[in-house]
C-alpha cells in the first residue's frame, strides 16, 4: 500500500451537483446502480427502483463511463501516471452509510478522496485516513475496510 498526501488537489472543482449528474448518468445508462444497505446486504437498481431505500442511509457505486466535467482533470492524471481506465464513484450521505466492508480486490485500485473524509483500516492494523485530494494505492489482494465519518464522494481506479 502506497499513500499519496494530496495526488490531486484536481478534486477540489468537484462537486455534488457533477456528483448527482454522473449518478443520473449511469441510472439514464440503463445501468445498475449498487446501493449497500449494510455489511452483508446490497440490491441494484435501474431508474424505475432507484428511490426504493426509504428511510436507509445507503452508498451509492456508479460504474458508468460518463465523466462529468469536473472529474476529467483527475480522470485523465490518474491514466497518465498508472494506466488505470476503469472508474467507480462511491457516494455516502452519512456517517451511518454501509461499505463494502472488509474485503480485498483483484486488481490493484488506486483511491482518491475527492469530498469529505474516509479511513481505510488495513490488516497490519495501519490506519491510513484520506481527505480531499488524498490518494491511496492498494496493491490487488491487500485486504482494508473503508471508514465512512459523513458525507463523501470517493472515486476508484483500477
Amino acid at each position: 500500500m502506497r499513500v499519496i498526501p494530496q495526488y490531486a488537489p484536481e478534486v477540489n472543482k468537484i462537486t455534488w451537483v457533477d456528483t448527482m449528474l454522473k449518478i443520473d448518468s449511469d441510472v439514464r445508462e440503463d445501468k445498475f446502480i449498487c446501493i449497500r444497505h449494510n455489511d452483508d446486504e446490497y440490491t441494484l437498481h435501474t431508474a424505475d427502483k432507484l428511490m426504493v431505500v426509504r428511510g436507509e442511509v445507503p452508498t451509492i457505486v456508479c460504474e458508468s463511463s460518463y465523466v462529468p466535467n469536473s472529474f476529467l482533470p483527475i480522470c485523465q492524471k490518474v491514466q497518465k501516471n498508472f494506466g488505470m481506465t476503469e472508474f467507480h464513484t462511491y457516494v455516502s450521505m452519512s456517517k451511518r452509510s454501509s461499505t463494502f466492508g472488509r474485503h480485498n480486490d483483484t486488481m490493484d485500485v488506486l483511491i482518491v478522496q475527492a469530498m469529505g473524509t474516509v479511513t481505510y483500516q488495513f490488516d497490519d492494523d495501519r490506519l491510513v485516513r484520506l481527505r480531499p485530494g488524498d490518494a491511496v494505492l492498494i496493491p490487488e489482494g491487500v485486504y482494508h475496510n473503508p471508514i465512512v465519518h459523513g458525507p463523501r464522494v470517493t472515486l476508484s481506479f483500477s
